[in-house]
């Protein structure tokens, strides 16, 4: 993917019925999906500069908190990517895997992950392995098929925990200090908003295509949308498209796991236990 203009704040600000946040907040996430929807295009990316500067000023108590929110709505960024575009029921254990596997990218998402992130996506892994901080990141809310607030055990990476900026931004601000407990669960949050759902059949394989209008609540449409689905002996391909974002991608619901994700079952499976 280009890299086209590495620069601390995305040129873009979206508005929140298009990223489900404040545009400080939302920013990246609004670009990661128009990425995702248009691979072929040249976008702003998401760099390591960035990540250094932003956290350099999350630490520092006399910086602009735009920056924090900057620094945090990237990482927000990151977990919507792994729960709602793979569908990872705990997006830090598959992350885990993802590292331990050599951060394959056959899968687009996987692709950006580490074309943004890199080898920095450890630092939200470490979060989530170390002790007393908060299990709510772990699992997708409003689950139907949820285990519980407990997900499976990661590794402590002790070299990550060592860095005192990591420490300063990641565990002494709180257990949730980067608030991804509330900002990553936008796409299940409560919306008043309804969904239009359009089906058809191509073949033998059934395909449907759910239309909403804000990103705030959207895969809580699409889950709701795919109970009203008929059986068929084929699993139904639907495509989400969010009005004012666009095309979030074409999704599948897993028998193993029952959530939704795009791509081939292998990376979903990455997050689940």
């Amino acid at each position: 993917m280009a890299n086209v203009n590495p620069v601390l704040l995305p040129h873009e600000r979206p508005s929140e019925e298009a990223c489900g946040d404040g545009p400080l907040w939302g920013s990246w996430t609004a670009l990661a999906w128009r990425q995702l929807a248009d691979l072929q295009g040249e976008y702003q990316r998401l760099t390591p500069r960035f990540r250094e500067v932003a956290a350099q000023s999350a630490r520092d108590d006399d910086a602009d908190f735009n920056d924090f929110l900057r620094f945090a709505g990237s990482w927000s960024t990151l977990a919507q990517l792994a729960m709602f575009g793979l569908g990872w029921r705990f997006p830090a254990f598959g992350l885990h895997r993802w590292v331990q596997q050599g951060q394959p990218t056959e899968h687009p998402i996987l692709n950006l992950i580490n074309d943004w992130w890199g080898d920095d996506v450890r630092q939200l892994v470490a979060w989530a392995a170390y002790p007393r901080s908060g299990t709510v990141f772990m699992h997708e809310h409003d689950n139907p098929h949820s285990h519980g607030a407990s997900g499976p055990v990661i590794p402590r990476y002790e070299d990550v925990e060592r860095d005192p900026v990591w420490r300063r931004v990641w565990i002494e601000g709180g257990y949730d200090a980067l608030h991804l407990d509330f900002h990553a669960n936008m796409p299940v949050s409560v919306s008043e908003d309804g969904y239009q759902l359009a089906l058809a059949v191509e073949g033998k394989l059934p395909r449907a295509t759910v239309l909403v209008d804000n990103y705030c609540g959207w895969y809580a449409a699409l889950r709701r949308a795919g109970e009203s689905l008929p059986e068929r002996q084929r699993s139904w391909r639907v495509d989400v498209v969010v009005r004012s974002l666009g095309w979030m991608g074409e999704y599948r619901r897993s028998q193993q796991s029952g959530l939704w994700f795009t791509g081939r079952h292998r990376w979903h499976a990455l997050g689940l236990m």
